[in-house]
């Protein structure tokens, strides 16, 4: 098989190699996940269990607003962390052709199974 052909095949079978960090998304998502979780859950229980006093709505809904805050910074690093996965998006698809590429000429060079 020529250069080109393991190029291509090797194009073709690099996703088996799953070359793209996953753990890093997961890592860039979780604090984000994870507080909006509580936003959600936070507005659950106030609707559920529905101040009587205006102060108390006024005190919940301050500890909402707070929780958005964090979700807020939490999404900025996040977003950055993701700036940095797109960044390293072409690095890794062409790390992946080539560890592919070296799999597929191992393979037609092994000897013939008895």
């Amino acid at each position: 098989m020529g250069q080109e052909s393991w190029t291509v095949a090797a194009r073709q079978h690099a996703r088996l190699l799953r070359p793209f960090s996953a753990n890093g998304l997961s890592l860039a998502l979780y604090h984000v996940l994870a507080s909006a979780g509580s936003v959600r859950n936070a507005e659950q229980a106030l609707l559920v269990d529905m101040p009587r006093t205006a102060d108390v709505w006024v005190g919940r809904l301050a500890e909402i607003q707070a929780m958005l805050a964090t979700l807020a910074d939490q999404c900025d690093e996040a977003c950055e962390a993701l700036d940095r996965l797109i960044g390293q998006a072409p690095g890794d698809e062409a790390r992946s052709v080539d560890a592919m590429a070296e799999i597929l000429r191992g393979l037609s060079q092994a000897p013939a199974a008895a």
